[in-house]
């Protein structure tokens, strides 16, 4: 039987004693009882830390970072902690990215992470067959929904769902002939934080098997130069032809679009929905043909 969060936590020395350190809750823990930011200690008073209780399947990927030691992923600084359901990082400072831009390192590790973690050949049975289609439904609603009430560019996204999704289950079908790779999940510029490094902001719940580029679609779609640095650090990149990997990468970046679409009403207010299309709009207008 597990023992209580602070018992655990009390097993590292550095924490057998917190009367020295200062603990304040994170907010947004819903994802756990326990998240918090640690400073001082009574070793070191820079000391600056995040912990967070987590669940198996984040134990598993967070061990896998500690032994892969990138840097612009999570730090797990006590992987000793992890076999008590206990993740200790570094408190990350920073804004979030305001733009689809990212360093090379965090393209350089992601691929790492992938490579090392391994592939899964294609699944015609996916379950991505029926999350396509039901995001395919729940964006043509919600750009039906802007459309109505005459939001800036609803027609223009409405263009581009028409060319990438017109069939939705020859897009389902499509997405899942590819290759089936590890991924970050939740790869949005509110997780990208700082500069020189930019850190991918995570707690490991956020990775998963899913169709290959699906995450990093977004981030590579009309930028050669990040395609360059993703193709020289990708073992499945480096080994496929050029016309496969551009399908692959069209692909993958229409079911990132119709993921934005079906859910652009959750992720903004009546008030800023037109400066994020806006925004959106400069990547996913490149799907369109030339």
């Amino acid at each position: 039987m597990q023992t209580g969060f602070w018992e655990r936590l009390r097993t590292e020395p550095d924490f057998a004693d917190l009367s020295g350190w200062q603990m304040v809750p994170i907010a947004g823990g819903q994802t756990s009882a326990h998240l918090y930011r640690l400073r001082g200690g009574a070793k070191d008073r820079s000391l600056d830390l995040v912990v967070k209780e987590i669940k198996p399947n984040e134990q598993e990927i967070l061990a896998r970072l500690a032994s892969m030691n990138l840097r612009h992923l999570p730090t797990v600084l006590y992987p000793d902690l992890l076999q008590h359901a206990i993740f200790v990082t570094r408190y990350y400072s920073g804004g979030p990215a305001h733009s689809k831009t990212l360093e090379p390192g965090v393209i350089r590790d992601l691929a790492t992470l992938q490579n090392g973690l391994g592939i899964q050949p294609a699944d015609p049975d996916s379950a991505y067959i029926g999350f396509t289609l039901d995001h395919a439904e729940k964006a043509e609603r919600a750009l039906a929904r802007m459309q109505a009430e005459g939001v800036p560019l609803a027609d223009a996204f409405g263009e581009i769902y028409r060319h990438v999704a017109g069939d939705p289950a020859d897009l389902a079908r499509r997405l899942c002939e590819m290759p089936v790779a590890w991924l970050h999940n939740d790869l949005r510029e509110v997780n990208l934080i700082g500069r020189n490094p930019q850190m991918v902001l995570d707690w490991g719940s956020s990775y998963g098997y899913g169709p290959f580029l699906d995450d990093l679609a977004p981030y590579l779609l009309g930028r050669p130069q990040a395609m360059a640095v993703f193709i020289r650090a990708s073992q499945v990149a480096r080994s496929a032809n050029r016309v496969d990997l551009k399908r692959w990468l069209n692909v993958a970046a229409a079911s990132r679009f119709l993921a934005f679409c079906c859910h652009i009403h959750d992720l903004s207010t009546p008030e800023i929905l037109p400066r994020v299309l806006a925004y959106e709009h400069r990547t996913w207008r490149l799907l369109l043909p030339t």
